[in-house]
C-alpha cells in the first residue's frame, strides 16, 4: 500500500453517459463542478495515473489489428500498445507476405504501431480485356479481393486507385478498369503496388525477438511492454480495494463492497471524510484525438472523477473511525491522610453537555455573473453545447470571425488553428472591459476549449486568446434570440 503515490499526474478519458441517470452519491461532487449539468452518470469516479504500477505485458503474440504497405515500406498496427523502439527486433506472422517475416522497426508513429522495410510488391506483366485489367507481380503479392490498393509506375491507363477483384494466382491480380483493351505485354519491373490500410488484418501476431534472438527468453529479459487506459485503471484499482480490505477483515472491520450501503465503493470514495485519500489531478484532459475534450479540473471532474486514491491513507481513515477509544486508565490508589477537620464537600454544580454543531452541507456551487448578461461555471466544463468555429481566430478583433449561440443556452467555443499543446487565457470583452474566463490547453492537433459560457442578453462578445509568448487573437461570439 505504501508504494501507491501521492502524487497526480493526467487525466486522459472520461465522458457523462447518455442512459443512466446520476446516481445520489455522485451528485453533490459532480454539480459542484458541473453547474446546471444534465441528471446523467457521469464517469470515472476514481482514477489510475502515471505513478502508478502499470501492467505489462510480454511482447509476444501480440494480436495484430491493420496492415499497410506503401512502396517498400510496411505499417502493422497492434491491438494493444506494443511499447517497441526503432532498431529492436519483431517478427510477424499471419499477415502474408510481404509482411511476414523477421525485421528491424525504423519507426513508432503510433503507441500501437510500428513501421519496417520489406519487399516492394513489383509489376512484370500488364493485359486489359472486356475492361478488366490482369497484372502480374515478380514475387508472390498477398493480394486478396475486397483490398484497395494504388498501381504506381505502370503506365497512365493502369496507374490509380482500384479494389481488388480478384487473385487467380499468387503471382496476379485483377481489378477493373474501363479502358481499350490491351493484349499481354511485359513491364520492366518498375512499377509498384501498394496496399491502403487494411483493418481486417486480425490473423497476424508480432513477437519481439529476445536479447540475442533466442527463444523463449527468461523473465528478467522478456521483451515486457507496459499497459495504460481504462484496461489497466480498473483492475487497479480492484487491487487497490483488495488491499485495503485485507486490512479491514485483519481488525474484524466491515470489508469494502458493492452492496449500496454505508461501505459501498462508490460512498466511501465519494465520502467527504475520505476527501484527504484522494489525490486531486487538475491538468490534462480526454482529447486522444484532437476533437475536444473534458478537462481535468479542481474537484470532480470527467477525466480523473474524485482523483486518484491513495489506499494506504483509505485504510488508515476507515481504520481510525472504526476503532473504539480505549477506557480511560484508572488511577493509582492512594491512602489518604485523615483531615482534623473534615472540610464539607461542595456540590458541583453539574456542567452543561455542549451540543454537537451540526454538520455543515454540501454547498452546491452556482453559475458566476460576470456582469453585462455573461454567466461562466466553476470550472472549464459545465456540459455545454460544444460550438466549432471552422475559421482560425484573427489578429485585429476587426476582422475576428464570427461564432452564433442563442441566448441561454450554455456553449462551449471550440477553435481551431492555434498551437499545440499550449496554455491559453480566454477574456470576453464585457461594457468596455476585458474579464478572464480561465486557462485551457489546446491538443496536439492545435484545438482549444474556451470555458463554458451563457449570454443571457443579445448582442457581440468579443473573445480575446493570449499565449504566454504569443500576440492575443481573437473572435466574436454573437448572442441572439432562439429562433
Amino acid at each position: 500500500l505504501t508504494n501507491f503515490p501521492t502524487s497526480g499526474g493526467q487525466g486522459t478519458g472520461g465522458g457523462q453517459s447518455t442512459y443512466y441517470s446520476m446516481p445520489s452519491y455522485q451528485s453533490n461532487a459532480a454539480l459542484a463542478s458541473y453547474p446546471g449539468a444534465t441528471n446523467y452518470r457521469m464517469i470515472p469516479d476514481v482514477a489510475a495515473l502515471a505513478g502508478w504500477p502499470s501492467y505489462a505485458i510480454a511482447n509476444w503474440g501480440l494480436v495484430t489489428r491493420g496492415k499497410q504497405l506503401v512502396g517498400s515500406t510496411a505499417t502493422v498496427i497492434t491491438a494493444q500498445n506494443n511499447g517497441f523502439s526503432i532498431g529492436e527486433s519483431v517478427t510477424i506472422s499471419g499477415l502474408g507476405v510481404p509482411f511476414d517475416g523477421t525485421f528491424i522497426i525504423t519507426a513508432t508513429p503510433y503507441p500501437n504501431g510500428f513501421r519496417y522495410t520489406t519487399t516492394a510488391i513489383t509489376v512484370t506483366n500488364k493485359a486489359l480485356a472486356s475492361n478488366i485489367a490482369t497484372l502480374t507481380t515478380g514475387a508472390a503479392h498477398g493480394l486478396m479481393a475486397g483490398q484497395w490498393i494504388e498501381v504506381t509506375g505502370v503506365d497512365a491507363t493502369f496507374n490509380g486507385w482500384y479494389q481488388v477483384a480478384s487473385a487467380p494466382t499468387t503471382t496476379t491480380f485483377t481489378y477493373a478498369k474501363t479502358a481499350i483493351d490491351l493484349t499481354s505485354a511485359s513491364v520492366a519491373p518498375v512499377g509498384g503496388i501498394s496496399v491502403q490500410m487494411d483493418w481486417d488484418a486480425i490473423t497476424g501476431k508480432v513477437d519481439q525477438t529476445c536479447p540475442g534472438g533466442t527463444f523463449p527468453c527468461a523473465a528478467s529479459v522478456f521483451p515486457w511492454a507496459p499497459v495504460v487506459g481504462t484496461s489497466a485503471a480498473a483492475p487497479l484499482v480492484a487491487i487497490g480495494i483488495a488491499n485495503v480490505n485485507a486490512v479491514l477483515t485483519a481488525r474484524g472491520m466491515a470489508p469494502i463492497d458493492n452492496g449500496g450501503g454505508a461501505v459501498d465503493v462508490h460512498t466511501v470514495f465519494y465520502d467527504p471524510a475520505n476527501s484527504s485519500a484522494m489525490t486531486d489531478v487538475v491538468d490534462g484532459n480526454n482529447d486522444l484525438f484532437g476533437f475536444g475534450a473534458q478537462n481535468a479540473l479542481p474537484g470532480y471532474d470527467m477525466t480523473t472523477g474524485m482523483g486518484v486514491p491513495n489506499f494506504s491513507t483509505l485504510a488508515n481513515l476507515i481504520i481510525a473511525r472504526n476503532t473504539p477509544a480505549p477506557p480511560p486508565a484508572a488511577p493509582p490508589s492512594v491512602t489518604p491522610t485523615p483531615s482534623v477537620t473534615p472540610t464539607p464537600s461542595v456540590t458541583p454544580t453539574p456542567s452543561t453537555t455542549p451540543s454537537m454543531a451540526p454538520t455543515p452541507s454540501v454547498v452546491t456551487s452556482r453559475p458566476t455573473n460576470l456582469g453585462g448578461g455573461v454567466q461562466t461555471g466553476v470550472g472549464p466544463k459545465v456540459t455545454p453545447a460544444r460550438t466549432n468555429l471552422r475559421i482560425p481566430p484573427t489578429r485585429t478583433l476587426a476582422a475576428a470571425p464570427k461564432l452564433s449561440s442563442p441566448i441561454g443556452r450554455w456553449v462551449e467555443p471550440v477553435v481551431s488553428g492555434l498551437p499545440a499543446r499550449t496554455s491559453v487565457t480566454s477574456f470576453i470583452r464585457i461594457k468596455g472591459s476585458w474579464v478572464s474566463l480561465g486557462t485551457t490547453t489546446t491538443s496536439r492537433n492545435g484545438v482549444l476549449s474556451i470555458p463554458a459560457i451563457k449570454m443571457t442578453k443579445a448582442g457581440n462578445y468579443p473573445i480575446r486568446l493570449t499565449t504566454k509568448n504569443g500576440k492575443p487573437l481573437f473572435i466574436q461570439l454573437v448572442a441572439a434570440k432562439r429562433s
